[in-house]
């Protein structure tokens, strides 16, 4: 509906998708709905951002750093590794911002067509079958899966007769997973039922 508004008012939009709204609700719409609209954007980023820092200071602070979240003593630790977190989190931000030439939703789809392909493969795998896998290569098929996505993704038209992937990138990177799950399985040893 942006669109159609923008074309029929004959408005000039800005090259990034993502910049639209915000371009025709700060300059068009009036104050109100520019201020809505900013209210509403902040409140939206930091909700997600701050569940994102909590589980990721959550997550290294009991898994890789041993600590015992009961313990008053840690707690300059536990900020310290947030405040790390933080810094990150905006480094990333502005790197995104920076690389990115397309919309941001479509980026996110196609990092996540690489990040949630082995976390596909793995939870199909683990659903599908009762074996176990020699855990010494859980992380190189982890690993791979993506990586050989990607190259395929790269020369998908040449390898694939002019087919080119989008974002069901995510299904080939979870089934080469799962195909790598199943190379390195222990034969002898299945999971209970």
């Amino acid at each position: 509906m942006l669109y159609i508004y923008a074309e029929r008012e004959g408005i000039v939009l800005p090259g990034k998708s993502d910049d639209v709204f915000p371009f025709l609700s700060l300059n068009y719409f009036g104050a109100t709905a520019g201020l809505f609209f900013l209210l509403g954007i902040t409140a939206a980023a930091y909700s997600s951002v701050d569940s994102s820092l909590t589980a990721l200071t959550t997550s290294f602070c009991i898994d890789f750093l041993k600590i015992d979240p009961g313990n008053k003593e840690e707690k300059k630790k536990r900020m310290g590794v947030h405040i790390v977190f933080s810094l990150l989190m905006i480094f990333v931000v502005v790197l995104f911002r920076e690389l990115n030439n397309s919309s941001v939703i479509s980026s996110l789809f196609k990092a996540v067509g690489y990040t949630y392909g082995p976390l596909l493969g793995l939870f199909t795998f683990g659903l599908t079958t009762k074996y176990q896998v020699r855990e010494k290569y859980l992380p190189w098929v982890c690993l791979l899966s993506p990586v050989i996505s990607y190259v395929v993704n790269c020369y998908s038209e040449q390898l694939l007769f002019g087919y080119k992937f989008g974002f069901e990138i995510l299904l080939f990177n979870g089934l080469l997973c799962y195909l790598g799950l199943l190379l390195v399985r222990d034969k002898h040893l299945t999971r209970r039922a």
